[in-house]
């Protein structure tokens, strides 16, 4: 059987459905497919509990209605995004990337940012200490030694 990534490959995967998958009422998802789903969700509600804007200039929920107007979707576009965990669980939100791109633009954020799990953030944060403790010293002690050699 081929591999891909140290997994299996199924021949089969591409084929018609059989009578007896087809009977079943919700489609099988993936398991990743289910988790980028939950962690899109927790990611849009984060990005919009903190894109709003007090009149002190504190940070705050920005309302639903303003942000489909400003994404330019509609009202229950994103109600449907936002569903509770208990009813993604039965028809998980499956949005387009044109929907998850005008969010971002919409909430000042990249779409990527929408999409990343906990292990994403967690090698992103891994990936900054890095930079900071190794390779933004060593480009300092670069910069140092070039104006130094220069004068």
């Amino acid at each position: 059987m081929p591999q891909l990534k140290g997994r299996s490959v199924d021949a089969t995967a591409n084929e018609p459905a059989s009578a007896t998958d087809t009977q079943s009422s919700t489609p099988s998802k993936s398991e990743q497919f289910l988790k980028s789903s939950h962690q899109f969700r927790q990611a849009l509600r984060r990005v919009i509990n903190q894109s709003g804007v007090t009149a002190d200039g504190e940070a705050r929920p920005i309302p639903r209605q303003v942000l489909s107007a400003s994404a330019g979707i509609a009202s229950s576009t994103l109600n449907n995004l936002l569903v509770s965990d208990e009813k993604a669980r039965l028809e998980p939100p499956n949005p387009t990337l044109e929907v998850i791109c005008k969010l971002g633009e919409a909430l000042n954020v990249s779409p990527a940012l929408l999409l990343m799990t906990d292990d994403d953030w967690k090698k992103l944060a891994s990936a900054v200490v890095t930079y900071l403790t190794v390779l933004a010293p060593a480009e300092q002690f670069r910069e140092f030694v070039s104006q130094t050699v220069a004068n």
